[in-house]
């Protein structure tokens, strides 16, 4: 599934975006929640679906199942937050209100600018 997302950017890129996804769920989960809390949910969902670190962004629906067995019915805001902060770095406007809705379309976003400055 990833992959199939990532098509549109090259390896290079492909892990650049991945990693920066993964750096705005860490800070949105440290920012809202505490670095120890992040650090233990992190290690949770990587010992309850065998998911690298790293690998976790790319599976957004194991993800969002996940914080939801963790948080419950909260668990979408966490995802809300998150969503703001990628389309805040992106500099997009309101981001939709499903996560992976809402990384598709700033995937989206990230190919168009980086397609932009690498033309010139």
């Amino acid at each position: 599934m990833w992959k199939e997302r990532c098509g549109l950017l090259g390896d290079e890129k492909a892990v650049e975006f991945r990693l920066f996804l993964l750096t705005c769920f860490e800070n949105t989960v440290s920012e809202v929640l505490g670095e120890e809390v992040r650090k233990a949910l992190v290690e949770r969902l990587m010992k309850n679906t065998g998911l690298k670190r790293e690998e976790l962004i790319g599976r957004t629906d194991i993800l969002t199942r996940n914080l939801k067995g963790v948080f419950g019915d909260s668990a979408v805001v966490l995802e809300g937050m998150m969503a703001k902060q990628i389309y805040s770095r992106l500099g997009l406007g309101t981001p939709p209100q499903n996560l992976e809705t809402a990384i598709d379309q700033a995937k989206l976003a990230y190919v168009e600018s980086y397609s932009k400055y690498s033309r010139t």
